[in-house]
């Protein structure tokens, strides 16, 4: 074997490593008040299994979290904002992949998944089933660190969950991945907890852009946002998309941009503030209605699966 074909993904496992905080504590994704893993993916179109799902209440919980932090923190915007934040989009130690609990996940999207139930309200496709599926994950696939194992790319699919319909429903709604609400109370968190950040909603696109890898950038504009990314703990140009898992998403950037202006407005008015699915257009947060581009070499199929015949 050559002694290249070693290196190449030995090398992708130490840089993955190193970019998370394995090696170096209060970077990238390892610091309980910064980000969640978010090097995910969402499998959100209408399939066999995502086609049962029905239509979901978040909003109880979501209220209730703010609810909660008003009562503790009093009038104090800022710190009703973080103590939400702490509910709704703080990582969750031990949600993570693996022994080193790699890609944690946030508060929010670990409520989901124990109170939900799995097939009916929330549903977790594998690699294989996704639009992803092939890629085949292996030690020396080299594409994105997600695919070095089997293990890791199943962790890297989120589950779908049917939000903005009649609760109970499966006839109308837009699937979801979770992995969206990371973006949203948690990146969208670090971008209100930013001062310059906070100023300038074209300086989050940047920056949102830069976590994902998008390659409308120039030179000159990855130059000028990079600082402003590693303000807020990200050290690598795609570490949320491009470099990670290959995908570059809008509605991921759609999220984040809304989750800012949910902790912004929390902020202005924390004894009055209600979430509302009303203030978000969902469909922006799902990648068949708002289409990600992709890194060259990725497979993604793009035909929505047939149903299958029933037995």
């Amino acid at each position: 074997m050559p002694i290249f074909a070693l290196l190449v993904p030995l090398v992708t496992i130490f840089v993955s490593l190193f970019a998370t905080g394995c090696f170096k504590k209060g970077v990238q994704a390892d610091d309980d008040e910064t980000q969640a893993g978010i090097r995910q993916e969402a499998e959100d179109r209408e399939g066999d299994k995502t086609r049962r799902l029905e239509n979901v209440d978040i909003v109880e919980h979501v209220n209730s979290v703010i609810k909660a932090a008003h009562a503790q923190e009093g009038d104090d915007g800022a710190a009703v904002a973080k103590a939400a934040f702490n509910g709704l989009g703080a990582k969750v130690k031990g949600s993570g992949y693996s022994a080193l609990d790699i890609v944690k996940l946030s508060a929010f999207e670990v409520w989901l998944e124990k109170n939900l139930v799995e097939g009916t309200q929330i549903v977790r496709l594998t690699w294989k089933e996704s639009r992803y599926g092939g890629n085949k994950p292996g030690f020396f696939n080299w594409k994105t660190p997600t695919l070095m194992n089997e293990g890791g790319a199943n962790h890297a699919i989120v589950p779908t969950i049917k939000l903005g319909g009649t609760p109970g429903s499966t006839k109308d709604g837009t699937l979801v991945g979770i992995d969206k609400w990371a973006h949203y109370f948690n990146t969208g968190y670090l971008y209100f907890a930013n001062a310059e950040l906070k100023t300038s909603e074209d300086l989050r696109m940047g920056v949102s852009q830069w976590l994902e890898g998008d390659p409308k950038l120039t030179k000159g504009e990855r130059a000028r946002f990079a600082p402003l990314a590693r303000s807020i703990g990200y050290l690598l140009f795609g570490f949320l998309g491009s470099w990670s898992t290959g995908v570059i998403s809008f509605a991921d950037m759609y999220a984040s941009e809304h989750g800012f202006r949910f902790y912004d407005e929390l902020a202005k008015n924390p004894k009055g503030f209600k979430f509302s699915l009303e203030q978000i257009n969902l469909e922006k947060m799902n990648e068949e209605k708002n289409p990600s581009t992709f890194i060259e070499g990725l497979v993604v199929e793009k035909e929505v699966p047939a149903p299958k015949a029933a037995k």
